[in-house]
């Protein structure tokens, strides 16, 4: 009965704005978005600490399994990018998926997030759409790139440091 009176007072108040022509401000998809995911994820910190921990495991899991499979490129491919893709999502537990979203375009992320997901699609493009193993390859070795600069976004002078260390390495 509290579910039935709630939803004629919120038909009441619907009406009663409509005659005084007051419109609500509708919400952009983004915070449609945002409102859903936070209604459907209300976790705790436990739950969220368990999400994040088997999502990863998993993700890493796939990632292993991977290597089983190197002389069979095509499953090589899916389980290598399922489980970077698993591993990516597991600190959505974490942030939350909009703010994990964010993160991720932000400026300074951006370049290796589009060039991560390009290169996520190009592996298995390369791998099942045209069964070419060198290819497949490349793509991983420009995904595992991706993926570190990316990561390096996140470490104050990750990326100086990283672009240091790979210049003094090289210096002779």
């Amino acid at each position: 009965s509290t579910q039935s009176t709630w939803g004629q007072t919120t038909q009441q108040m619907e009406s009663v704005k409509g005659l005084l022509g007051i419109k609500e401000e509708e919400k952009s998809w983004a915070g449609e978005l945002q409102a859903e995911t936070e209604k459907l994820c209300d976790l705790s910190w436990s739950q969220r600490l368990w999400g994040f921990g088997i999502c990863f495991v998993c993700g890493v899991g796939c990632t292993i399994l991977s290597s089983f499979f190197l002389l069979n490129i095509k499953l090589f491919a899916f389980f290598y990018t399922v489980g970077n893709i698993t591993s990516l999502c597991s600190s959505m537990f974490l942030f939350g998926i909009c703010s994990q979203i964010k993160q991720m375009f932000a400026p300074v992320r951006i370049v290796a997030t589009i060039i991560y997901f390009a290169a996520m699609g190009g592996t298995l493009y390369a791998a099942i759409g045209l069964g070419n193993t060198l290819l497949t390859l490349i793509m991983v070795i420009i995904q595992m790139g991706a993926l570190l600069w990316y990561c390096l976004s996140y470490i104050p002078w990750g990326r100086t440091i990283c672009l240091n260390c790979t210049k003094s390495c090289f210096d002779c």
